[in-house]
């Protein structure tokens, strides 16, 4: 058997994760215009579709939890 031709993979561990992935942002429709839409009884407005919806800074959040569960408490 060639055990020379053979390599091994270096194993991963959570310190390679927290050096590769950092929180994620979102982008909120500003203030006012969520203030505007809650006083008077209507959805918010996002002309140009530049904020993140509810189901993607749900999940945004949820990988900035974990990221910091696991990587706050290695620095």
């Amino acid at each position: 058997m060639l055990t020379a031709c053979s390599t091994r993979q270096t194993p991963r561990t959570v310190s390679d994760h927290c050096l590769i992935d950092e929180p994620l942002p979102y982008t909120l429709v500003p203030k006012a215009e969520r203030e505007a839409a809650t006083a008077e009884e209507r959805p918010v407005r996002d002309d140009g579709n530049q904020a993140d919806s509810d189901p993607t800074r749900a999940a945004i959040g949820e990988h900035n939890r974990i990221w910091r569960d696991i990587c706050e408490s290695r620095e």
